[in-house]
């Protein structure tokens, strides 16, 4: 005996469901259904697929080689953003307002790369400005409270 999913008729040879109208058939064929209505399968992303990765051929040295194609004259070179960063987190206050200067000279120049990281240089500047600020400032209240 066969009885309708769908309504709970029974359904002995009849071709459908006389109270819904459901086919047996759907349920014996399932991949013709399947087939008619599925969607195609989401695109799974590939990290390295619009990249020239070659395993057999990779530089890990390829920041080396960056450093040749700089435009001097719109950007600065690595090695002068490495100085700059590590003299005014060093030096201290001295450091920050020789940085803060060197920013306001690189936002003054024509090249995008230069006003980009003059601001950056002038954050830090101000940022290690203030942090010294209150080291000191707090030192001092140390001090004045041990006598």
């Amino acid at each position: 005996m066969k009885f309708c999913p769908n309504c709970g008729t029974k359904i002995e040879n009849l071709k459908e469901c006389p109270n819904c109208g459901f086919k047996p058939e759907d349920i014996t064929k399932p991949e013709e259904k399947k087939n008619k209505n599925t969607k195609p399968a989401k695109k799974v992303y590939d990290y390295y697929e619009n990249r020239s990765y070659d395993a057999d051929n990779y530089d890990s040295y390829d920041y080396m080689k960056a450093e040749t194609e700089v435009d001097m004259e719109t950007e600065p070179s690595l090695a002068s953003k490495i100085l700059l960063i590590l003299m005014v987190i060093l030096f201290n206050i001295p450091g920050a307002v020789i940085g803060a200067v060197v920013s306001a000279i690189f936002m003054g120049k024509k090249g995008e790369g230069y006003k980009s990281y003059g601001k950056k240089l002038l954050i830090v500047s101000i940022v290690i400005i203030v942090i010294d600020i209150i080291a000191i400032w707090f030192a001092l209240m140390a001090f004045k409270s041990m006598f």
